[in-house]
């Protein structure tokens, strides 16, 4: 059984900044900027300096996931059709050419 679309789309949607979350986005990217800042000074230059802050950016990432995935309002798919489920048989979603339009029950149109 897979995790459905409403899941995948929660996690691959876009989910544009809010009023909301735009403080929590800011406040995260300073605290991680700050952060790699200290790491930069203090740490020694090398292969573990870098993966470490490589591993702070990723961390920064998925905070900042967290903070997006967890809102209210549905995320934004361009190619996620806006037909309801049972449309009328022949309709076609209006998205980029080749791809396809993805309903809300999982079925899919091709443009």
């Amino acid at each position: 059984m897979g995790i459905g679309f409403e899941e995948i789309n929660r996690r691959m949607g876009y989910h544009p900044a809010t009023a909301d979350t735009i403080p929590q986005f800011e406040r995260n990217r300073h605290e991680a900027i700050s952060l790699a800042d200290m790491w930069d000074q203090w740490l020694p230059d090398g292969r573990e300096k870098s993966l470490a802050l490589t591993a702070l950016q990723e961390a920064l990432m998925w905070a900042n996931a967290a903070v997006a995935c967890q809102t209210q309002a549905e995320p934004f798919n361009p190619l996620l059709c806006n037909v309801p489920t049972g449309a009328p048989t022949g309709h076609r979603c209006q998205h980029i050419a080749g791809h396809g339009g993805l309903h809300r029950d999982g079925s899919v149109s091709w443009s």
